[in-house]
C-alpha cells in the first residue's frame, strides 16, 4: 500500500532533512528554545497533521518544523509514503538456494549465507505444532513459513492463501513495512532563496535482515546548492532485532551510527549505510534516521524546481543508485532494490 498525506483531509508529508543534533535558529527565524515538544506536537494537530506524521520526526526536528508552522504554515511542506515490502520472496529465493548461489548469485557474505540456510532447514524439519511452540508464531504464520521453507512452489501457494486471507496479510512474515517522510520549510528573504531539508525514515515492521547496504537519494533542482557552511546532520537509529527468520520484532534502540555520502553532486546527494549494527551487536539492525540539511541560491530567479527523495532498500541480488544532475535531477535505481514512491516525497518550490 502506497500512499501520500495531504494537509487537512489527506496530510501532505515533505522530506526533512536533520540539522546537528543541536537545534538551529536564526535571528530572521522563529525562535524554538520557548517550544516545548508536546506544544510542538499540538502545533502539528492544528495545521492538520496526523501523530503519525508527528512521531516521524526526531524531537529537535519536530520543534524546528512546529516554528516554522507557527511562523507561516504555507511555507512548510511536508510529505510522506508508506510502503510495504513482500518479504516472503526473499525467504523463498534462500530456501530454494545453496549457499554458493547466495553469496556467488546474491552477494550475501558466506557466514551469513551458511546461517540463512541453517534457519531455513531448521524450520523446514519442524512441524506446525513445533513452530508455534517454539517461536510463539501464529497458527497463520506457522503454516506460511513452513510453506515457503520447503519450496519455490509453496511461496506461490502461500501467496495464493494470503489474498484470500487477511490474517496472512498482516502476517510478520509476508511483509515489511518502511515510513519515508520528506519535510521542506522556505526560510528565503526577498533577495535569497533557502530551504531546510529534513528526511526521515522508520521501519515500522521489520525487513529480512540481510545485512546488506541501504542508500537514500536526495535531489534538487535549478541551481540551488547544498549550504556546505552549515551543518549536514546525518543519523542512523539501531534497534535489537528479535526472533528467527520470518518472526523477527524489533527490540530497543541499542546504537546509532552515520550514514556515509557515497556520491555527491551540485545538486544531488546519496548517503548509504550498513542495515547490520556494531560488530559487538550482531542482532542490531537499522531501524529508522533521519538526515538535514539546507540548500540555497544567493539571488532569486523566480523558477519552479523540484526537490526530491527515495529511500532504496537493499535485496538480494545486484543493485546500484546513482543520480542524473541537471536543472531537473533524476534519481536512478538499478537491479535488487525495494524503493519508496518517488511521486509521494516531490516537492515543488520556488527558487
Amino acid at each position: 500500500m502506497r500512499k501520500a498525506l495531504k494537509k487537512g483531509s489527506i496530510v501532505l508529508l515533505t522530506m526533512l532533512l536533520t540539522v546537528n543534533c543541536v537545534l538551529v535558529t536564526y535571528a530572521s527565524e522563529p525562535d524554538a528554545t520557548s517550544i516545548t515538544y508536546e506544544e510542538a506536537g499540538k502545533i502539528f494537530l492544528e495545521n492538520g497533521y496526523t501523530k503519525d506524521v508527528f512521531s516521524t520526526f526526531t524531537k529537535e526536528h519536530a520543534i524546528e518544523l512546529a516554528t516554522y508552522l507557527i511562523n507561516d504554515p504555507d511555507k512548510v511542506t511536508i510529505k510522506s509514503t508508506t510502503e510495504t515490502f513482500d518479504e516472503l520472496e526473499g525467504i523463498a529465493v534462500i530456501a530454494n538456494s545453496t549457499e554458493d548461489e547466495l553469496v556467488e548469485k546474491y552477494v550475501i557474505e558466506p557466514n551469513k549465507a551458511k546461517e540463512m540456510k541453517e534457519q531455513i532447514q531448521a524450520i523446514s524439519s519442524m512441524s506446525e505444532e513445533e513452530i508455534i511452540e517454539e517461536y510463539g508464531a501464529t497458527e497463520a504464520e506457522a503454516v506460511i513459513l513452513k510453506e515457503v521453507a520447503t519450496g519455490e512452489d509453496n511461496y506461490k501457494k502461500s501467496k495464493d492463501i494470503e489474498q484470500d486471507n487477511k490474517l496472512q496479510l498482516d502476517s510478520v512474515i509476508s511483509s515489511s513495512q518502511l515510513t519515508f517522510t520528506q519535510a521542506l520549510a522556505d526560510v528565503s528573504d526577498d533577495s535569497s532563496a533557502e530551504y531546510v531539508v529534513i528526511v526521515s525514515w522508520d521501519f515500522t515492521q521489520t525487513y529480512y535482515p540481510y545485512d546488506f547496504t541501504d542508500a537514500i537519494a536526495i535531489a534538487w533542482g535549478g541551481t540551488l546548492v547544498r549550504d556546505t557552511a552549515g551543518s549536514f546532520f546525518k543519523d542512523v537509529y539501531y534497534n535489537k532485532m528479535n526472533g528467527v527468520i520470518g518472526l523477527f520484532s524489533w527490540g530497543d534502540q541499542t546504537s546509532t551510527g552515520t550514514p556515509y555520502i557515497s556520491s555527491q553532486g551540485q545538486n544531488f546527494a546519496v548517503l548509504s549505510f550498513p542495515t547490520q549494527g556494531p560488530a559487538f551487536l550482531s542482532t542490531s539492525k537499522a531501524k529508522s534516521g533521519s538526515i538535514a540539511f539546507r540548500i540555497k541560491n544567493s539571488t532569486r530567479t523566480g523558477d519552479y524546481v523540484t526537490v526530491q527523495s527515495q529511500y532504496c532498500h537493499k535485496v538480494l541480488g545486484f543493485g546500484s543508485v546513482s543520480v542524473s544532475p541537471g536543472s531537473s535531477p533524476r534519481i536512478g535505481i538499478e537491479g535488487a532494490y525495494n524503493v519508496s514512491d518517488l511521486a509521494n516525497t516531490t516537492t515543488t518550490i520556488i527558487e
